[in-house]
């Protein structure tokens, strides 16, 4: 009988010491159900997943992919915990997220220093350091942030014109994160637009801190 995918990706799995899918998927980091659908053939893996299979298996991608070459690399002497120690390595980059809201129907974030959890993040984040995300508060920016979408932010730049960003400023005397495109620095204040919503136009001396924002989505 003719191996597929999912026939190589088990014998793989069975090769490198681990007993079961969820033993697999525990060790790489990753949702059981992901890596078992991989393995039942009822969804295929996207080509990053399949490196990173290969990669922690002790497999090439071309022998999974296609069954084509040698199917072991130089590596096969890799025991589970070797291949454990692989999976930190090979694990999502996540940051941090800031902002929560009060319960008000608000269109913005209360700002606060304990992150509300860390969640996996584009790798193109990886050498901006505080790089952090926030979940998108209201309707404000619809259609392009949706209520509750992911918004990733790089500290380190600044958004320029016709860019969008995460300000941080005060609403009643409260710290709070709200989101915009960055328009235009008008004698001494700082207008956003929004497509939902009111213009912001905040004095820059009240800008605690003003990030672009380079991703959204799920990672």
């Amino acid at each position: 009988m003719t191996q597929e995918l999912k026939d190589r990706l088990k014998i793989a799995r069975e090769k490198a010491g681990f007993a079961s899918a969820a033993d697999a998927a525990d060790a790489l980091g990753i949702k059981v159900p992901t890596y078992t659908h991989h393995e039942n053939g009822t969804r295929k893996p996207k080509a990053d997943a399949i490196e990173r299979y290969a990669r922690f298996f002790g497999v090439t991608p071309t022998w999974l992919l296609f069954g084509k070459g040698n199917n072991e690399t130089e590596s096969t002497a890799s025991t589970p915990s070797q291949l454990r120690r692989t999976a930190q390595i090979l694990a999502p980059f996540t940051v941090p997220v800031f902002g929560s809201l009060s319960g008000g129907g608000e269109d913005y974030l209360e700002a606060t220093n304990e992150a509300l959890d860390n969640i996996a993040a584009p790798q193109s984040l990886m050498s901006a350091e505080g790089a952090y995300a926030l979940y998108m508060p209201g309707s404000s920016m619809e259609p392009r942030y949706h209520e509750g979408e992911t918004l990733f932010v790089n500290p380190k730049k600044l958004p320029r014109p016709g860019e969008y960003a995460a300000v941080l400023h005060e609403v009643r005397g409260i710290p709070v994160w709200q989101i915009g495109r960055y328009e235009r620095l008008d004698s001494g204040v700082r207008v956003f637009s929004r497509y939902n919503g009111e213009e912001l136009r905040i004095p820059a001396t009240d800008i605690r801190a003003l990030h672009k924002i380079v991703a959204t989505g799920e990672w």
